[in-house]
């Protein structure tokens, strides 16, 4: 939220439809890095498990 807002005094006399873009494009990708991070997550389970099995 401050990034955004620091982003805001920079930007300064950005047109309200080209900021609205810009969050836009933002919100899109923090979804695809959540989404990346998940998987990652899910495939690092995936490993540990796998190797656990194997020591057993």
């Amino acid at each position: 939220r401050l990034l955004f807002l620091w982003w805001l005094s920079v930007l300064g006399n950005i047109s309200v439809e080209r900021l609205r873009m810009y969050v836009k494009v933002e919100l899109k990708r923090f979804r695809v890095v959540k989404e990346v991070g998940r998987i990652v997550m899910n495939v690092r389970i995936f490993a540990c498990c796998q190797l656990i099995e194997v020591c057993q």
